[in-house]
């Protein structure tokens, strides 16, 4: 009898093991999933925000670049302080002309620093993309 409780008791003891270590494989299984659902709308958040700049940059773009183009959003920058417009986005850059307070220029192109404008008398060059400097309106 004594051989028959202990072939018995052995079926329990794995029993008993595989209640205490399935529940954590799930739940490990389930975090995995999980993990890889959220990373996975993450990259396409990213993608979208991403798509979503490029169609906006594209479209402020075009729409500066054609005052005509009348699905395009045209910028303009209203100069507060005398400003100059230089040949590259750089201070040190040779002087291409001066905007006087008033000044209305048609923007077209930005980046973080600079943007490159239009004036009235049709000079092209860089300004700093600074608010001390000029206002942004749509035209």
């Amino acid at each position: 009898m004594g051989a028959n409780t202990e072939s018995y008791e052995e079926p329990g003891q794995s029993l008993r093991l595989t209640r205490m270590v399935l529940p954590w494989l799930a739940l490990l299984l389930v975090v995995g999933v999980l993990w890889n659902i959220a990373a996975g709308f993450a990259t396409s958040q990213r993608a979208s925000n991403l798509a979503a700049q490029a169609s906006a940059a594209a479209s402020a773009t075009a729409g500066a670049t054609s005052s005509a183009n009348a699905t395009g959003t045209a910028y303009v920058a209203k100069v507060q302080k005398q400003v100059v417009l230089t040949a590259r986005a750089d201070a040190k850059s040779e002087k291409i002309a001066t905007a006087k307070v008033g000044a209305t220029l048609t923007v077209l192109e930005t980046q973080t620093a600079w943007m490159r404008v239009k004036d009235a008398a049709g000079h092209i060059g860089w300004i700093p993309n600074d608010i001390n400097y000029i206002t942004l309106k749509t035209k």
